[in-house]
């Protein structure tokens, strides 16, 4: 719940300084401001499930958008009811759109993934976890890069424009003489790619730990301690521990615990008890909290 120290859950994933919202908890409007997110530049939402908590922030942070005149397109992504929720609070609210809304409700496609997003930066894909609604996590990939052509390359060996990019899409030339010319050699070292997958509030289910697989980075949540296990498994949520057990098995490397229960005051607590369980790096996923990739 919305306390002095605490926010509903949304997240802001940016890639090459654009951002992509994930949940839309109440007050995810001012979070976005104390952060200096550019709304305006958001060109997708995804909503893992309409618990109020992760989309009670949504209406208002739409009409923000109109209120400020957005003309480009704006893609939210959600479980099935996404789109009569958003339809009634704009019909009830005499609410006029000056710009699309394009709503896409995911398909509960159980055991399986879905791509629900491809763009010039991100794959995006979706699957259904175990909650007591309709409940989706998400899997964020960046799209193929071309690779960086060492300076040298060009003059040394005379590419041609063909070549040139041959060699940056990471294949390697071979010419009319016999001659390879090697993509590892004449090009920068690749990147190490990066994934995210963010699990929603969700029991430990096998969804979350095949889409997780040695990802860069795991989101799950951690909303109670061991001694509360029973209180867990009644709301269908996980203990810190579950979460570490989660990312043991999918060989992650660096976990993130979130949506505490506000009957902790001392979030240490939930890191050991994670940590007792999952040798790699966790995080705590406090408000105004950020990470890497």
């Amino acid at each position: 719940m919305p306390t002095k120290n605490n926010s509903p859950t949304a997240q802001v994933l940016k890639v090459s300084g654009i951002p992509y919202l994930i949940d839309a908890g109440e007050g995810v409007q001012e979070r976005m401001r104390i952060e200096n997110v550019k709304f305006q530049k958001i060109p997708a939402i995804f909503i893992s499930h309409l618990h109020g908590d992760h989309v009670l922030g949504l209406p208002g942070l739409i009409g923000t958008m109109n209120l400020f005149g957005r003309k480009q397109p704006l893609q939210v992504f959600g479980p099935p009811g996404i789109r009569a929720f958003l339809d009634t609070i704009h019909q009830l609210s005499d609410t006029h759109l000056k710009f699309e809304l394009r709503i896409a409700e995911i398909p509960e496609n159980k055991g399986q993934i879905v791509r629900i997003l491809s763009d010039s930066l991100l794959h995006v894909e979706a699957f259904l976890v175990k909650h007591r609604v309709s409940t989706f996590g998400f899997r964020f990939s960046p799209v193929h890069r071309r690779r960086n052509l060492l300076k040298s390359a060009v003059k040394t060996h005379h590419l041609s424009i063909a070549e040139i990019k041959k060699l940056t899409a990471g294949k390697n030339v071979v010419r009319e003489n016999g001659d390879i010319l090697h993509a590892d050699e004449l090009c920068a070292p690749k990147q190490d790619p990066w994934s995210y997958v963010y699990g929603a509030d969700s029991r430990p289910c096998q969804a979350v730990v095949e889409a997780a697989q040695q990802v860069s980075l795991l989101y799950h949540e951690a909303t109670f301690c061991d001694q509360d296990r029973d209180l867990a498994k009644k709301t269908h949520h996980s203990t810190a521990s579950e979460a570490g057990q989660v990312a043991l098995k999918a060989q992650v490397k660096h976990l993130i615990l979130g949506h505490f229960s506000s009957r902790y005051n001392d979030l240490n607590t939930l890191l050991s008890e994670a940590q007792t369980v999952f040798p790699g790096k966790i995080s705590l996923g406090v408000r105004g909290s950020r990470f890497k990739l």
